[in-house]
């Protein structure tokens, strides 16, 4: 299981989440609304501990969180959001849902560590995703070079 805290999801990027990668699914836990000044849970001490003590079948039920199994994802890839250096990066999914719908879902990874950048973040979110994920979409996957 892998922790990145403080993801924005989209469309308009307004809510925070953790982000939880386990053996199975992508979870996205409900943090607060997005605020600039909001300190990351990077700095507040927050880990993975905190989430490897519940049932990750019961936090993906939470209200407000997102569950996304890894055998619905059809597509995946990371993209560079700006430009400018330095650039925030999506993680892109193209996923069905339980009704059979199809959805993309965007994820802002725009807080990093405080000593890592912005493409080491999001190099270190594709190796997470990479092991977790099964191999043969892994070889699909739009990554980062």
């Amino acid at each position: 299981m892998a922790l990145f805290a403080d993801v924005l999801l989209g469309p308009l990027f307004g809510e925070s989440y953790d982000m939880i990668v386990t053996d199975s699914r992508l979870l996205l836990m409900h943090v607060a609304p997005f605020n600039m000044k909001w300190r990351p849970y990077y700095e507040q001490g927050r880990d993975i501990s905190f989430y490897e003590r519940e049932n990750i079948y019961l936090l993906g039920a939470t209200p407000g969180s997102v569950s996304i199994p890894f055998k619905s994802i059809r597509k995946i890839g990371l993209k560079k959001a700006l430009v400018e250096q330095p650039a925030w990066y999506y993680l892109i999914l193209k996923h069905d849902l339980e009704d059979g719908r199809k959805r993309k879902t965007k994820i802002m990874l725009y807080s990093p560590p405080k000593d890592q950048g912005f493409k080491e973040f999001a190099i270190e979110v594709q190796t997470a995703l990479e092991k977790a994920l099964p191999p043969e979409l892994v070889a699909e996957g739009r990554w980062l070079e």
